[in-house]
């Protein structure tokens, strides 16, 4: 029912995820990974290019990647990535694997190289789960550089 109601409108996705959202530092496991599951079957029920599945993109995928990238409470951020964890593990398909490439490719990089060390491990974890990112439409030279790129940014952590 819950996947239903986050395809009626792209303005009450907003609204259902503040919900979800309140309860995310105190939420049991197995409910986080439930909300992850809604989440990602009402965006993989959506067409492409609806307003709804961009909502759902930019107003609750796009801030849980953020907040998991720059919560300082360890606890909270392991929350927001058990959430997470449902779209993470669906990468091998190809429209979430673009999907992940597309959200986590500008702030995951810049997380990498913060000055913050929680933020470069909490970025590290994050590509851990994620890797590779990739558009599984781009070219494989395209592909090869990105891979590089992660292999530069982990260089640097290290220094």
């Amino acid at each position: 029912m819950m996947v239903f109601l986050f395809t009626l409108h792209h303005t009450f996705v907003q609204e259902l995820s503040l919900s979800v959202k309140a309860q995310i530092p105190n939420a049991k496991r197995w409910m986080l990974k439930a909300y992850g599951e809604i989440y990602l079957r009402a965006w993989k029920s959506l067409e492409d290019n609806s307003e709804i599945k961009s909502a759902l993109e930019d107003k609750v995928f796009e801030p849980l990647m953020i907040a998991a990238l720059h919560c300082e409470s360890t606890s909270l951020q392991a929350n927001v990535v058990l959430l997470l964890k449902p779209l993470h593990e669906a990468k091998k398909g190809p429209d979430v694997d673009a999907l992940l490439n597309r959200l986590y490719g500008p702030i995951l990089w810049r997380s990498l190289k913060a000055a913050n060390p929680g933020v470069r491990v909490n970025g590290l974890s994050i590509l851990a789960e994620t890797f590779p990112l990739r558009d599984p439409s781009d070219s494989q030279a395209v592909q090869n550089a990105s891979i590089l790129k992660v292999s530069a940014s982990e260089a640097s952590c290290h220094n």
